[in-house]
């Protein structure tokens, strides 16, 4: 019997140092995880932040663009206005002069 208790005994030394190798892979596993995982978020979290700098680059170049086009088309509108007038101005004109020409 002795014999006996003495195998169960080894026995279960020896799953219970397996169990705390396990533990300690484990744990040491998490340990790297952690340390590599870090540094994987920042260059992610740069990356990101590089890309919306850029889209906020390109938006800016957007705006401007937009500002200066709207600038563009007010001058066009105003150019066009004053034409508009002068045509009807001239169109006048020629109302009044062939009513002369009657007479």
């Amino acid at each position: 019997m002795g014999k006996v208790g003495n195998d169960t005994n080894a026995f279960g030394r020896y799953f219970f140092a397996q169990r705390c190798r396990r533990e300690c892979t484990l744990s040491w596993l998490a340990h790297v995880i952690c340390r590599f995982s870090v540094p994987l978020r920042c260059k992610a979290r740069i990356a990101k932040n590089h890309e919306l700098l850029q889209l906020n680059r390109d938006n800016s170049q957007w705006l401007e663009r937009h500002s200066r086009l709207e600038r563009e088309l007010a001058q066009a509108r105003q150019a066009a206005q004053v034409q508009q007038q002068e045509v009807d101005a001239l169109r006048l004109i020629a109302v009044e002069h062939r009513t002369v020409q009657v007479r």
